[in-house]
Parts: structure tokens; sequence; C-alpha cells
């Protein structure tokens, strides 16, 4: 079954270069939030594993939910449309 939940990212190793992954976000708006350590940790994971600083993996986070909640996410698994209702 899919959900809204599933891995919003594809991690792609090429031999030892890892494939650069930039989001569609170009603003320059600073958003700041606190979280606690298992999200950092989850924060400095991801960015480590894309070689990206944690703001891009935030900011990729952001895209993936701007396309849930306009119902432009399609499933990787089945291709049926997703959409994220508050």
């Amino acid at each position: 079954m899919c959900t809204p939940f599933d891995p919003w990212y594809v991690r792609v190793n090429v031999g030892c270069a890892k494939t650069m992954v930039q989001s569609k976000c170009r603003g320059r708006r600073p958003v700041t939030t606190k979280v606690d350590a298992d999200m950092e940790q989850l924060l400095q994971d991801d960015s480590e594993l894309l070689g990206v600083y944690r703001a891009e993996v935030i900011r990729l986070a952001l895209d993936e939910y701007r396309d849930l909640r306009a119902g432009d996410f399609e499933c990787p698994h089945c291709g049926g449309t997703i959409q994220l209702e508050l």
C-alpha cells in the first residue's frame, strides 16, 4: 500500500561519486524551526549521503510537500496520484 510518507528521494551512487540532488526552490526567505535529536541526525545523515547541506534536504522535503498538497505527486510504486489533505 502506498502512502504519502514513502521515501521522497532516491539515493543514487555511481561508482564513488554521488549524483547531485537539488531542490526546485531558489528562494531567499529564511525559515527556521526546532527539531529533536533524532530529526537532526536524520537531516545530517541524509545531507552526508546526498552530498548537500542540511538546508537542501529540508528544501527537497518542502518540494515534495508542495507537490503532495497540490495533488502533483506520483507514487513511485503504483503510479497513482497521492494528495495530502490537512
